[in-house]
């Protein structure tokens, strides 16, 4: 075989190799999307794509006049996608580069009853969001139990602990089974959307703070797995700076230690008067922080309003401080709650000078002083505090 049929055949198999190389680099990073709507002839079905900030629509087809369609692209990384016809129904899907789905459903239940393959992350989603749904269908229940007993004056006490006490009973049975579901899942990125979950606009299943060992139980295996994922960096940059929130914490804790003094506060009440809280020498205090747009301390609120009626005859009064950032929301919910006892604020929000004074980093957050303006306890939950207060005042 002479020199020019030997480079001839090398050509074609560089050609080949090269052929082969390039399909293997497409069929890693194209995914496809095939599905059937039944009775969902020439209907639109869009593509989006989550990012931390934003969703963007990445593509949309028509359905045939069956219901078929399909829709491909090509990705580096893999994402968290929603798949949907109209905005209010949609399918969560977390594709992998070089991922064939195929997906079946019904224009009626479009997404609530559908059926994906070709991706364990989307089907591990679909189990999450059905149980998710489930729990917030009891939510919606005991919801409206609440207000038809708002008709009933006598019985309102009764029904409303009874109520507090399934409605806690179900957050906490949820979060059970969203902790065994990450722990389970722990290389998926299901379990990301696992972990930030919300049960109503402001009950969330996981807080970073109380709840840092399970986020960063997460954040160490996902990174491992995908350090160029957006959510993945996200969650991994929370957690950084989670931790060293908490480090700090620990360091300043012990200059707000029982039996130190409080620091000084003096802040404008709502018309604007300087209140300090030196000025309540005399009185056992507790100082309360807390933000109308922080569904916890609203809830704790109503709490904190049984407590002070039982005590402020013996001499306990509530300083509040509000890191709101809107005037008119912190005055209504005053009002609309109506918060008896003190209540100031200097409408900075977490550039309040009271957070670095007293190193809050979540809210609400409760400090119990004597009639010096000593710290009798830090961090106090309410629980703890009608217990401590009850003790205060057994002998008065």
């Amino acid at each position: 075989m002479d020199f020019v049929c030997i480079m001839r055949r090398i050509g074609l198999y560089i050609l080949l190799i090269l052929f082969v190389l390039a399909g293997c680099g497409k069929n890693k990073h194209e995914f496809t999307i095939k599905g059937n709507i039944k009775d969902g002839s020439q209907v639109k079905v869009i593509l989006a794509k989550l990012t931390t900030k934003e969703m963007v629509i990445m593509d949309s087809v028509k359905t045939d006049k069956k219901g078929n369609f399909k829709i491909t692209g090509t990705i580096d990384n893999p994402g968290f996608y929603i798949l949907r016809t109209d905005k209010s129904r949609y399918i969560n899907l977390i594709l992998h580069p070089g991922d064939r789905i195929d997906l079946t459903t019904s224009l009626e239940n479009f997404d609530t009853e559908y059926y994906v393959e070709g991706s364990r992350d989307s089907r591990l989603v679909q189990v999450l969001i059905k149980n998710q749904n489930k729990t917030l269908e009891q939510i919606t229940t005991l919801s409206n139990q609440y207000e038809d007993s708002k008709n009933n004056p006598e019985t309102y006490s009764e029904n409303k602990r009874r109520i507090d006490s399934i409605y806690n009973k179900l957050i906490a049975k949820y979060k059970d089974y969203s902790t065994d579901f990450i722990y389970e899942n722990q290389g998926s990125l299901a379990s990301l959307m696992a972990l930030y979950q919300q049960l109503g606009l402001h009950t969330s299943v996981f807080d970073p703070v109380e709840d840092i060992a399970i986020f960063n139980f997460v954040d160490s295996n996902l990174t491992v797995r995908y350090p160029d994922v957006e959510a993945v960096k996200s969650l991994n940059k929370e957690v950084v700076d989670v931790k060293e929130r908490l480090k700090y914490k620990n360091i300043e804790k012990n200059k707000l230690a029982a039996g130190t003094v409080a620091p000084e506060i003096a802040l404008p009440d709502t018309s604007g008067n300087i209140i300090q809280l030196s000025s309540l020498h005399g009185k056992y205090v507790l100082l309360n922080f807390w933000a109308s747009w922080n569904g916890s301390s609203k809830k704790e609120n109503a709490r904190l309003k049984q407590i002070y009626d039982k005590y402020y005859r013996h001499g306990f009064t509530i300083y509040q401080v509000s890191l709101d950032q809107n005037r008119n929301s912190w005055v209504t919910t005053i009002k609309q709650e109506n918060l008896p006892w003190i209540n100031v604020s200097d409408l900075k929000y977490w550039n309040s000078v009271v957070v670095p004074l007293y190193n809050i980093y979540d809210l609400p957050e409760n400090y119990l002083l004597d009639k010096t303006g000593k710290i009798i306890a830090s961090d106090v939950k309410t629980d703890e505090i009608d217990n401590q207060v009850k003790e205060i005042f057994r002998n008065k």
